[in-house]
């Protein structure tokens, strides 16, 4: 991140604060990455770059999660679903909703995340089927 930092390379600089949030979130550490995310989504969101900016809120639903707190991440995937779509990120998308019916099940709603993983296997497929175009699509135009 030093070198980012004297390059002044923002989208490096939240690359790297958004990889040690997540390091020490899966290490337990659920008090230092809420300074990283916070600065990572302000460089996100001054560059314009809505689909980082969707995933950082989707890391402080996990977070949240990990914590206990499902109603914040509820209410933090569901942020992330709606910045990643603005974005065009809809591969991004069916991982939020993902998390977001692993937290509907913590909170013993067990209807609501049922429908919502069969949304999320239908959203799945259909991601499957737009990388096949997508890589197909570039290989024509190389």
């Amino acid at each position: 991140m030093k070198l980012y930092s004297e390059l002044g390379h923002l989208p490096g600089i939240a690359g790297c604060l958004q990889e040690l949030a997540q390091r020490a979130i899966s290490e337990g550490d659920f008090s230092s990455p809420v300074e990283w995310l916070e600065e990572a989504r302000r460089i996100c969101h001054q560059l314009g770059d809505l689909s980082q900016e969707g995933f950082i809120v989707g890391i402080f639903g996990r977070l949240a999660y990990w914590q206990g707190n499902y109603q914040q991440a509820y209410e933090c995937f569901e942020e992330s679903i709606q910045i990643t779509e603005r974005a065009g990120n809809y591969l991004a998308a069916p991982w939020m909703r993902t998390y977001k019916a692993y937290t509907l099940l913590q909170q013993g709603n067990l209807p609501q995340a049922k429908e919502l993983f069969e949304i999320c296997i239908q959203q799945f497929s259909n991601a499957d089927y737009i990388l096949v175009w997508y890589s197909l699509s570039k290989a024509w135009q190389a």
